[in-house]
């Protein structure tokens, strides 16, 4: 197994994680978007075989969402875009794979340009179990948005 940066050479069709909008990203506009420098995104690689990928990118979060004392206005973090498994990978420990590299993509941000952690919109139940027991705590206000310190994140990885 190898996680990599997805590039113009990677073979995406057939890729089938069982949610079409997920699907149609990674084999379609993916690669748009991280030429564009609005995400990058990884893929987790089996042979030439793609079995999941994330995406991340930049940005804020109101210091009033999250438990953070600072002054209030917006704070840098990073958005997990997008995580997803192929369905003849799911139920083997590749998600959580695939997100403690992003966790380890967080930190890396952290000590470069600052950041206060990692939060995601979890698109349904299943989505908010699987990042809760990764340590992922909702929004105040938005139970489906969760996120993670970089000092937890730290402290998780050492």
């Amino acid at each position: 197994m190898l996680i990599k940066t997805l590039n113009d050479d990677d073979i995406l069709e057939g890729f089938d994680c069982g949610i079409e909008a997920l699907n149609i990203f990674i084999t379609k506009n993916a690669m748009n978007y991280q030429k564009a420098f609005a995400c990058k995104t990884y893929l987790l690689k089996s042979n030439e075989r793609t079995c999941g990928f994330y995406s991340i990118s930049a940005t804020v979060i109101e210091q009033s969402q999250v438990d953070i004392r600072w002054p209030k206005h917006p704070l840098p973090a990073i958005l997990l875009g997008r995580l997803a498994v192929d369905l003849n990978y799911q139920k083997q420990g590749f998600g959580a794979i695939l997100f403690a590299d992003a966790c380890k993509k967080v930190i890396d941000a952290a000590n470069i340009i600052g950041c206060v952690g990692l939060i995601t919109d979890a698109k349904d139940q299943k989505a908010i179990l699987f990042y809760s027991k990764l340590g992922m705590k909702p929004f105040k206000t938005k139970s489906n948005t969760l996120f993670l310190k970089t000092k937890e994140i730290m402290s998780n990885i050492n």
